[in-house]
C-alpha cells in the first residue's frame, strides 16, 4: 500500500465516524435524563479526537505522497 492509498483509507475512515457522530447527536435529543446526555457527549468527544486524528493523518499521508510525487519526478527528469 502506497502513502496515498492510506491516506485515502484514513479519509474514508474519518468519513464513517462523522456518521457516527451525527448518529450520536441524534440520540443526545432523544436522552432522557442526565446520565444518558452525560455517556452520549463522553462518546461524542472520544469520537471527535479520533475524526480529528484520521483528518489529521489524512494529511500527512497524502502531503508525503505528494512529496514522494515530486521527488520521483525530480529523479525522472
Amino acid at each position: 500500500m502506497n502513502y496515498r492509498e492510506w491516506s485515502e483509507n484514513y479519509e474514508k475512515e474519518s468519513l464513517n465516524l462523522k456518521s457516527i457522530i451525527d448518529k450520536e447527536r441524534d440520540n443526545l435529543n432523544k436522552a432522557k435524563n442526565f446520565d444518558q446526555v452525560k455517556s452520549i457527549n463522553r462518546r461524542i468527544q472520544i469520537l471527535k479526537s479520533m475524526y480529528y486524528e484520521c483528518r489529521l493523518t489524512a494529511r500527512l499521508l497524502k502531503s508525503k505522497a505528494k512529496d514522494l510525487d515530486e521527488l520521483v519526478g525530480e529523479s525522472v527528469a
